[in-house]
């Protein structure tokens, strides 16, 4: 899944993109299709991230402690 080559208007400055409203469509398509097919696995990374969250707020109950500053995220 790649973007289409398609003719670019010439663009001047630091801030202007040549990313076309044709290639955002084609962009989010393919991320919806991409989405429906993994969505199995999506869903089971999120129910397995409910249930790490939900241990570590009874660690955190058992044990008093407080939730840190700053977490980490990997």
């Amino acid at each position: 899944m790649t973007t289409r080559n398609r003719i670019k208007a010439r663009q001047f400055g630091r801030a202007t993109s040549q990313w076309s409203r044709a290639d955002e469509r084609d962009y989010q398509d393919n991320l919806a299709a991409l989405r429906f097919e993994r969505r199995g696995e999506i869903d089971a990374l999120a129910r397995k991230l409910a249930r790490q969250a939900g241990a570590i707020a009874a660690f955190r109950v058992c044990y008093r402690t407080n939730e840190p500053a700053r977490e980490s995220v990997s």
